[in-house]
């Protein structure tokens, strides 16, 4: 496109599945389609995931008693990339398209309505607003106009001319067509004269004006004025600048300019020449707006200044964000941040600014009922989601209707409950659960998996897709990170969750280069806050033993890497230290390669569990691994010394118990205060650790510093056990034991008191 020229969005949005698209941006800010395009630039897509209403866990037993979540959609708040005030009243355009009005005193702005008779919805780049109504500038380069917030916008013209760009010159509309001549017309909408040029056939690009004079700025930088009612090209006389201009604006009394180094100036009406304007800390402007008395200027750290004719640039925010551009309310300022939002803030009779509020544009979905198959369910509400609790019901596909009100209108929807089978009386031997995978557009796909009930568990998927664009979060029921340390208890569809790769993660600096005479703009621009949709799929927290708990927790992220945080003094949290604590979560070093050569290269950690002052891990190769303290032998690799990195448990004895399977792998581990047990894939529970109370299982007190096998429980005690008993689950407290049998009973060992 021509050097100076505007640039303009594309007429149709892009789309993606389970996403909405937010706008344009350069360097993660939205772009303003109002300034000239003086370099080459990429804009890159904004999106932002989207979700429905969902429960979670979407799924309990029969008995009743699971409490579940009711989370609403996420909330319609677009970003905003242009905003506009004059008189109290605003209009803002969104990435998107979207037009909103409101005044400074509403409390949300209210969406125009897209014009009758148009196919399809109509799109905006720019809206202004004037003494006698509002004007926007589809992205098709038509013009809308309406008189008050609520009407629906009618297009001005109804021939075939396209525009630019617009402005409002105290009761009248100006704006340049695509030929780079300017057209005004009158607040009645009626054009004033013929369509006039600049001289030297130079194109006009962008206008503003006031009562008196009117300006226009071409594709070189170059400044024209004249008087409201010049009738031709001989009545328009350059303004001398030394620097190209890239934005201008208009007050009752004069124009404020902005130049390619960020130098402001104003041009008073009775001036030929501007005279600069220096923000205090001599900061490079990069964005100025200007309503009838005040200018507001945003420099390239993003902070805000207010200026009046006559008076030294004031600071006008408190710091707590950083803005893209701003406007001028009268008493107060709002401004657009750099992620989009738009934040209100009062000035005072000083000029301090007030606390930025964030301005919503849609009000908070109200939950008024919840049944489950007819049968109300009790709400309570906690922050944005609610709770209900689960009745009692026979096992099977159920429905949960919840109504309320969402965007101010009624609504009702169903969410899908399962009632599951009981854990010991499941489904018919031999039969089994699939375990479908969504990779939503990501490769390889995974092959479906099918596993046995009722205690099979699915196996992560290896390797992980990739999607070009995308980083991989990990496998996902819904908004929740699956745990592959679950049994499978019906069919599952597990879907892939993506964060965008190409969200900031350095600071960088735009543009990278200049000249070396100095005083061109460049953003400095941080990496972006928001995280990864990284979720973590299971947790655990240290174990009390009856005397102290060392106060860490350990998590699995859906990333399959474990993390931890908290006290480390014991080297509990397997980062590689051996001291101090860590107030968020540090990333669990994976086991040595050196040391386990046979550790496949798609490791990842399924379960953990944390005891008083040790760690366990279930490995994706099925072995268990241990660090932190190891006093007693908890850790299970034969010794007593402690470990600040993951180490791997030892495989039961084979001598021992010879018959061990071949293929013999853990199942699921869990610490104690002083010792540890695991379910092995023989269905067996074994221990080790501190057995002074017997909380091995092995029917000694001497304390193990490899597994040794938890008894059976005893068929003379228990004549009803089953002759295929195994165990399902273990659970290890501070100095006692529990594990679930297939039988569907608990059973326990070691202290009683």
């Amino acid at each position: 496109m021509p050097d100076g020229s505007l640039a303009s969005p594309p007429a149709d949005n892009p789309k993606r599945d389970g996403y909405r698209f937010d706008g344009w941006s350069e360097h993660d800010a939205m772009m303003d389609f109002r300034t000239p395009i003086t370099r080459d630039i990429t804009l890159k897509a904004k999106w932002t995931q989207v979700t429905d209403w969902a429960l979670s866990p979407d799924h309990g037993p029969a008995s009743g008693g699971t409490s579940i979540t009711i989370t609403p959609r996420s909330a319609d708040s677009p970003s905003f990339s242009a905003l506009e005030a004059h008189d109290g009243k605003l209009i803002g355009v969104t990435g998107d398209g979207r037009l909103f009005t409101w005044t400074s005193k509403a409390e949300m702005p209210v969406q125009m309505p897209s014009p009758q008779g148009e196919p399809g919805d109509v799109r905006f780049m720019t809206g202004i607003v004037g003494h006698d109504g509002f004007a926007a500038l589809s992205r098709d380069h038509r013009i809308y106009t309406w008189s008050k917030g609520g009407d629906t916008p009618a297009l001005l013209d109804a021939d075939s001319t396209t525009y630019t760009s617009i402005a409002m010159a105290s009761d009248q509309l100006i704006a340049v067509n695509q030929d780079g001549r300017i057209r005004t017309w009158t607040s009645m909408g009626k054009p004033t004269e013929k369509a006039i040029s600049l001289p030297k056939q130079a194109p006009a690009i962008t206008v503003a004006g006031n009562a008196d004079r009117l300006l226009a700025m071409d594709s070189k930088g170059r400044i024209w004025t004249w008087k409201p009612d010049a009738i031709d090209t001989a009545q328009i006389q350059p303004v001398k600048v030394a620097h190209r201009i890239v934005q201008i604006s208009a007050t009752d009394h004069g124009f404020v300019l902005l130049d390619s180094t960020g130098q402001t100036s104003y041009l008073n009406n009775g001036q030929t020449q501007p005279e600069l304007l220096f923000v205090p800390d001599h900061s490079a402007v990069a964005a100025i707006s200007s309503d009838a008395s005040q200018a507001a200027l945003v420099d390239t750290k993003g902070l805000v200044w207010a200026w009046k004719p006559g008076e030294a640039p004031k600071r006008a925010d408190d710091g707590s964000q950083q803005y893209v551009q701003a406007v001028s309310t009268g008493g107060g300022i709002a401004a657009i941040s750099r992620q989009g939002g738009i934040f209100t803030w009062s000035l005072d009779g000083q000029g301090q600014p007030g606390k930025p509020d964030r301005l919503d544009t849609t009000a908070a979905p109200i939950l008024a009922s919840a049944s489950l198959d007819g049968q109300p369910l009790n709400l309570s509400k906690t922050g944005s989601s609610w709770q209900a609790g689960m009745p009692a019901r026979k096992p099977g596909q159920a429905a949960i209707l919840i109504t309320g009100r969402q965007d101010g209108q009624p609504f009702a929807r169903s969410l899908a409950y399962t009632v599951d089978q009981p854990l010991a009386r499941a489904a018919e031997p031999g039969s089994a659960f699939t375990v479908r995978f969504d990779t939503d557009g990501g490769n390889p796909i995974p092959r479906d998996q099918h596993v046995s009930s009722p205690y099979g568990r699915a196996k992560r998927p290896s390797p992980d897709p990739t999607r070009e664009g995308f980083l991989f979060d990990g496998w996902f029921t819904g908004q929740v990170a699956y745990d592959f340390s679950r049994p499978v208890g019906k069919d599952l569809t597990l879907a892939a969750h993506w964060t965008p790769a190409g969200r900031n993660s350095t600071w960088s600096i735009s543009p990278d280069k200049g000249s070396q005479l100095g005083r061109e703009p460049a953003t400095i621009t941080p990496p972006d806050s928001a995280s990864r949709g990284i979720r973590f799929s299971q947790i655990s927290g240290s174990t009390y033993n009856g005397i102290f708990s060392s106060s860490f927790s350990l998590a699995v992220g859906s990333d399959g890497n474990a993390y931890a945080w908290g006290d480390n003094g014991s080297g509990q949290l397997g980062d590689g230290t051996g001291s101090g604590y860590r107030t968020t979560p540090v990333l669990v070093r994976m086991p040595d390669r050196k040391t386990y050569p046979d550790l496949p290269e798609d490791f990842t950690y399924v379960q953990v569990s944390a005891g008083a002052s040790h760690s366990l891990a279930l490995g994706s190769d099925g072995n268990a691994y241990a660090w932190g303290s190891n006093g007693n032998g908890r850790l299970g690799d034969g010794t007593t010394s402690g470990q600040s990195v993951p180490v791997r448990v030892k495989t039961p004895d084979r001598k021992t118990y010879p018959d061990l399977p071949k293929d013999f792998t853990y199942l699921q581990v869990s610490a104690g205060g002083f010792h540890s047990l695991a379910v092995g894939s023989d269905g067996n529970v074994y221990a080790w650790g501190y057995n002074g109370n017997g909380q091995l299982g092995d029917g000694t007190t001497t304390e193990r510093h490899a597994p040794v096998r938890v008894k059976t429980p005893d068929r003379k005690t228990y004549p009803d056990l089953p002759a295929d008993f195994t165990y399902l689950q273990v659970s290890a407290g501070g100095n006692h034991s529990l594990a679930v049998g297939s039988d569907g009973n608990v059973y326990a060992w070691g202290y009683n008191g």
